[in-house]
This record gives C-alpha cells, structure tokens and sequence, in this order.
C-alpha cells in the first residue's frame, strides 16, 4: 500500500439494473468465480424510485412486479420485472438493491456532465445517484460505480444540467 492511495480490502460496486448493469453483473460475477478478484466484493443494484423491482425481489426472494408502467427519467430502467435468469443469478451474487429519485439521478447526470466530463443517460446514473446520496456505505472502502449509456433525449439532458 502507498501512502494515499486506498487499500483493496473491499469493493462496493453499485450497479444499474438495465442492460449496461447486467453485462457489469456478468464481468465482475465471472472475475469473482474464477478466481480473478480475490478481495471482498459486494454488488448492489440501483434502480429509480417507483421501479426498485430488483431491490424488491432481493428482500421477499422472489420476483417482484412494478405497479407503474412509466414515470421516471429513467426509462431504461422501467422493466416491469427482473427475468427469471437474471433475477436467479443476481439473487446470488447481489448484496442488496438501492433506490434513488429522480431528482438524486438528475444531480448525477449533471455531476458526471460537470465533473467527470461524461454524458450519462439517467439510467446509467442511477448508480453515481446513490454513491452519491449515501445510499451504500462507503466509508473507509473503494467504491466503483458503472456509469452507462449516454443515449439520452437532448431537452432533456439540457434540463438536467441546466
């Protein structure tokens, strides 16, 4: 270890639940099986408010259906159920899901615009929105966040980072 740099004893890795959150899912879930990651890793979902399927799912063990069929910025992540494969893969090697308004996933998108100087569709900022909201604990660990997609409407994401 060298001084300022953290240490790799545990990763907290919140991830997006749509697409780009899978394929995150299955790199890190394959690393971890074969032996490629040797340190503690907890995987989390982030999904929007009002479509936390996943989250759901996790805390009743069994897949668990949103009421609304629209009605967040995030429509990337609007399913209205995690799939039988995904949810019998993730249900093992996810810790737990978080949940994030539109507003938290609004201030993301407009911090990885300013700060990180990336376009971020709302969906692939759900995850930044909960590091960022204090969602999982990150204190005193290395916390990576799977920022995706940046297929976003143009008067939208002007009023996001307006």
């Amino acid at each position: 270890r060298r001084a300022g740099r953290p240490s790799l004893r545990n990763i907290n890795l919140p991830l997006p639940a749509g697409y780009e959150g899978h394929m995150a899912h299955a790199i890190w879930s394959g690393a971890i099986n074969f032996g490629l990651v040797t340190i503690p890793v907890k995987l989390y979902t982030a999904e929007p408010q009002g479509f936390d399927d996943h989250a759901r799912s996790f805390r009743s063990g069994q897949r668990e259906q949103n009421a609304a069929l629209s009605g967040t910025i995030c429509d990337a992540l609007m399913a209205r159920m995690p799939g039988k494969l995904t949810f019998a893969i993730n249900r093992s090697l996810v810790g737990a899901g978080v949940v994030a308004s539109d507003d938290e996933v609004a201030a993301a998108v407009a911090f990885a615009f300013y700060e990180l100087k990336l376009v971020v569709e709302p969906g692939g900022a759900v995850a930044l929105a909960a590091l960022m909201t204090g969602k999982v604990d990150v204190t005193g660990k290395v916390a990576v966040a799977v920022l995706s997609g940046g297929n976003v409407d143009p008067e939208l994401f002007s009023r996001l980072v307006a």
